[in-house]
C-alpha cells in the first residue's frame, strides 16, 4: 500500500518469459485511502478491467499474483463479478480475513486453487483489521482450513520479502503452470531419481 508496487514491473518479463502474458495493476499509495470502503471498490475495477483485457485477447485461462491490499481488492472482485473465473491464484502478505468463504467461491468454479504464502512476523496482516475495512490476518496465520488454499509459511520474509525473481521462477510460475508447489516437485524429483536408480529398484 505505501510503494508503486515496482515488482510487478521487475517481475514481469519473468512472466512473459514463462508463457504468461502479465498485466500489473498499478493502484498507488493507497495508506490513508485504503480506510475508505470504496478504495478496495475502485481497485476491485481495475483487477476486472485487466481481466476483461485480456479475455479481449482471447486469454480465457487466468491467474492472479496479490500483494497486501491487492489481495482485499481481488477478493472484492470475485465477490462482486460472479462470472469472473481465475483458475489459480497467488497470495503473500495477504490482508483477507481467515474465515474467507474460498469453499463457497471454489465450489462455484470462479477459482480452482489459492496459494496462500504467509509469515509469522509480517506485522502488516495484524494491524491491517483494525484500520482497513474487511480485512484480517491471512497473511501471518494463514486461512482457516480448507482443501482448496494451499498454504505455505515462512520465517523471516515478513510483508514483502518474497516478491523477488528467484521465488517468482522456482515457485510462483511453476505453480501457475502446473499448480504444484516447490515441495511437491522435488517430492516428483525424487521419486523419478528413484525409481531409474538400481539400488532403488526392487
Amino acid at each position: 500500500m505505501n510503494t508503486r508496487g515496482t515488482w510487478q514491473k521487475e517481475l514481469a518479463v519473468h512472466f512473459q518469459d514463462a508463457g504468461l502474458r502479465h498485466i500489473p495493476v498499478d493502484f498507488g499509495y493507497v495508506i490513508l485511502g485504503a480506510l475508505r470502503p470504496g478504495k478496495t471498490n475502485h481497485v476491485a475495477d481495475e483487477i476486472v478491467q485487466a481481466y476483461q483485457n485480456h479475455r479481449i485477447n482471447g486469454i480465457t485461462t487466468q491467474h492472479v499474483v496479490a500483494h497486501s491490499f491487492g489481495t482485499l481488492s481481488t477478493a472484492r472482485a470475485l465477490e462482486v463479478h460472479p462470472d469472473m473465473c481465475l483458475k489459480r491464484i497467488i497470495f503473500f502478505g495477504s490482508i483477507l480475513p481467515r474465515d474467507f468463504p474460498w469453499s463457497a467461491i471454489v465450489n462455484t468454479g470462479q477459482v480452482q486453487t489459492v496459494l496462500n504464502e504467509t509469515c509469522p512476523r509480517d506485522p502488516w496482516p495484524k494491524r491491517a483489521g483494525f484500520w482497513i475495512p474487511r480485512a484480517g490476518t491471512s497473511g501471518c496465520c494463514s486461512f482457516n482450513p480448507n482443501t482448496n488454499v494451499v498454504e505455505r509459511s515462512y520465517g523471516f520474509t515478513e510483508h514483502s520479502g518474497l516478491a523477488t525473481a528467484l521465488h517468482c521462477d522456482e515457485t510462483w510460475i511453476p505453480f501457475l503452470l502446473s499448480g504444484k508447489t516447490p515441495a511437491e516437485r522435488i517430492t516428483a524429483r525424487c521419486s523419478r531419481r528413484w525409481r531409474r536408480c538400481p539400488a532403488g529398484r526392487a
